[in-house]
């Protein structure tokens, strides 16, 4: 939301009444979409993805012509069929953005692939960007006092709640891409929700 909200106040300033208009819109309409969202426990890919592919146009708009993104989807996935918790996807994604393309000099790289993992019976979900990487965000991070935002924090406290009481537990690994040097390449984040996944029954807890 700020960051949006700055991106529309800088439109202001430079006079670009049109694409601020456009811009907001777009906010308003993720903002809606957030909130209906957030009063289910379960939503479908389709939808899910309604609401990631406009905060990626967002964010496109926030990097210009410096961002270019490949979001793609195995062809065996019926997003209609699929379901998984609301705004599961969007954290991980904010992240990337954050903590690794934000700080990036060069072109900025965004790749999200979903498929079917048959080995983990679970609908699976990879991040990577090719930004700055886990150690040298750590490091801005530490100088800013070395706080731990509020977003990663709320997050881990989710899927730890997501994943209370569940035989299938929605799993996310986190990889630091390196070269045969051991420079950084960027990260990438693995997410995977089982088909079998269910929240838990309040009564039975």
């Amino acid at each position: 939301m700020f960051n949006a909200l700055n991106s529309i106040q800088e439109m202001i300033v430079v006079n670009n009444k049109r694409a601020a208009s456009t811009y907001l819109g777009k906010f308003a309409d993720l903002m809606r979409l957030y909130l209906n969202h957030s009063q289910e426990k379960r939503v479908t890919l389709a939808e899910e993805l309604e609401a990631l592919q406009l905060y990626l146009e967002l964010e496109q708009v926030r990097f210009e012509d410096t961002l270019t993104i490949d979001l793609q989807i195995a062809p065996d996935i019926s997003p209609e069929a699929l379901t998984l918790p609301p705004m599961l996807l969007q954290p991980y994604v904010e992240n990337a953005f954050k903590h690794g393309l934000l700080h990036q000099t060069a072109a900025r790289h965004l790749k999200i692939n979903f498929i079917l993992d048959k080995v983990k019976n679970g609908l699976c979900c990879s991040i990577q960007d090719n930004g700055i990487g886990r150690t040298a965000s750590a490091q801005l991070k530490e100088a800013r006092h070395g706080h731990q935002s509020f977003a990663t924090s709320a997050t881990e406290r989710r899927l730890n709640l997501l994943n209370h009481n569940k035989v299938n537990a929605i799993t996310v690994d986190i990889e630091d891409l390196v070269d045969e040097q051991g420079k950084a390449l960027g990260t990438a984040v693995y997410i995977c929700i089982p088909l079998g996944w269910r929240e838990a029954d309040p009564t039975t807890e």
